[in-house]
């Protein structure tokens, strides 16, 4: 039976009479997800950062009397580049660098003024 006889169905064999079951899937533009499809599970995050526990360490460490000052530097510029990793790579200890820097800051701020303090 062909379309000529009464067949409701398309011919295949003639262009422009068949179209498929399913349509193909959408396409999206590059780096954006198409609508119903995903791009599976978040990345597992690996423990926490190294950079981010030694920023702390130095910033807690900015404290003491005669090295704080260079430490807690030490401590701002770990913690900064720890921040830098932690953004590239999933990794945790985001609040462990963010505070390290407050901490740096912090011991900085009052090694100044008990420093200026001193010299009077």
């Amino acid at each position: 039976m062909t379309a000529a006889d009464g067949d409701p169905r398309p011919d295949p064999h003639i262009p422009g009479e068949w179209t498929p079951a399913h349509p193909p899937p959408p396409v999206a533009p590059p780096g954006y997800a198409v609508p119903g499809y995903d791009y599976g599970p978040p990345p597992v995050r690996s423990g926490i950062n190294p950079m981010a526990v030694a920023a702390m360490a130095s910033s807690i460490a900015g404290f003491l009397p005669y090295f704080g000052g260079v430490l807690s530097i030490v401590g701002i510029v770990l913690g900064t580049v720890a921040l830098n990793q932690i953004k590239q790579a999933p990794q945790n200890g985001y609040g462990l660098a963010v505070s390290a820097i407050v901490v740096g800051v912090t011991a900085l701020i009052i090694g100044l003024i008990w420093t200026i303090y001193a010299m009077r």
